[in-house]
């Protein structure tokens, strides 16, 4: 509840049995706006000020639809920092405010990682002994198809891919964090009718045949066309 005649704004609310008072200055004036979100069951990032920019663990990822895209991408070598939260905010408001796509839910069937490509992160995030694997540990086993990841982070990768495009090639190869990236090699190698840049290539990678990638391609720039941030 809030005081009236024009005081400070406070607002009670209990969680997990403890008591908070959230105190907010009176408005300005009779034009002063003020807005207020308030989300429930968000999951945040486990992130304390003595481990900021460690190597991310398991406890940086939580609701897996909305892990930001660099810890799919670099896995370990992604940084402990208090931006994993602000994507997954972003990404909850804009579901919120406009009630459509990229929301996962709504988005159904009809915006999946190809299975190709699923395999080759598969591949990627279930290696031991790699600086991948936290992103396969999160994912977790699949309960119905044994010796397969849980499709979740796949799936919202290329729905990420399918909001912002892939990123340029002559970009990615101006930062040396991509050198030998496994995993934007395999969605390269499966999204792209290009062959990946020369900086993601290192001894085993290997992109499918190039059919496989042309109908890939083609699948990915449909989509492209219908939910992409520019379209």
């Amino acid at each position: 509840g809030g005081g009236g005649g024009g005081g400070d704004l406070r607002v009670c609310y209990g969680v997990a049995g403890q008591a908070f008072v959230l105190r907010l200055p009176a408005l300005a004036g009779p034009t002063s706006h003020r807005l207020w979100v308030k989300l429930g069951d968000f999951g945040t990032a486990d992130v304390a000020e003595t481990t900021l920019g460690d190597p991310i663990g398991l406890e940086q990822f939580t609701t897996l639809e909305n892990t930001p895209i660099e810890q799919l991408l670099l896995g370990a070598c992604a940084r402990q920092s208090f931006a994993a939260d602000t994507w997954a905010l972003g990404l909850s408001l804009l579901h919120l405010f406009t009630g459509c796509c990229p929301y996962e839910e709504l988005l159904g069937e009809r915006v999946t990682c190809p299975e190709e490509l699923c395999l080759g992160l598969e591949k990627v995030w279930a290696r031991e002994d790699s600086e991948y694997r936290v992103v396969g540990d999160a994912a977790g086993w699949d309960e119905e198809e044994e010796g397969r990841l849980d499709r979740t982070l796949a799936d919202t990768l290329y729905r990420y891919l399918v909001l912002f495009g892939l990123p340029h090639a002559d970009e990615v190869s101006r930062v040396q964090a991509w050198t030998g990236n496994s995993v934007l090699f395999a969605v390269y190698g499966h999204l792209s009718p290009l062959d990946p840049p020369a900086i993601l290539k290192k001894r085993g990678h290997r992109r499918p045949a190039r059919a496989v990638t042309s109908q890939l391609a083609a699948g990915f720039l449909e989509h492209r066309s219908l939910w992409g941030l520019e379209c």
